[in-house]
């Protein structure tokens, strides 16, 4: 017969799942003014380049901003640290480009939708298997390089033909 699980430990279980279990209870009420304040000054930055990201994924405008606000609570809920910047981006918002390009416009995006849903599984099932050690693998010049041409291939594509 198995053991029964105490409050104490089946809360220890539940907090590693949501960080944010653990940091509410040291939370400090002065610190809500400068949350407020850095979470408004992120927003007038996140939303509107959200807006544009999506519109460089093919994606309508709405997008961006349904992405910038349903992502950031769920962070917070689950993300484990708070330094961290957490949007959508050009390298993400080119291969998701890239990957709808045969998509008729119509279904453009419920299949952007789909494979949101699709990488979010992945990450998650990567989380509980603790995958995150394989990031340890890929050099720092493979980084480097997989930016900057993401980035010039943003650029690129703006370009017309002469």
């Amino acid at each position: 017969m198995g053991a029964v699980e105490t409050p104490a430990r089946l809360y220890g279980t539940l907090a590693r799942s949501v960080p944010a279990l653990t940091w509410l209870r040291e939370y400090q009420p002065e610190w809500l003014r400068f949350d407020v304040v850095a979470g408004l000054t992120t927003a007038a930055l996140v939303i509107p380049q959200s807006m544009a990201y999506a519109t460089l994924a093919g994606l309508p405008v709405q997008a961006g901003l349904y992405t910038a606000l349903a992502a950031m609570p769920v962070y917070v809920l689950l993300g484990t640290s708070r330094p961290l910047s957490v949007s959508v981006s050009s390298t993400v918002s080119i291969l998701t480009a890239a990957a709808l390009v045969g998509v008729p416009p119509e279904r453009v995006p419920g299949a952007a939708a789909l494979l949101a849903l699709l990488f979010g599984a992945t990450m998650l099932l990567a989380g509980l298997l603790r995958l995150g050690f394989l990031a340890e693998f890929i050099s720092y010049p493979v980084l480097v390089g997989f930016k900057a041409g993401a980035g010039s291939g943003g650029r690129w594509t703006r370009c017309t033909p002469i």
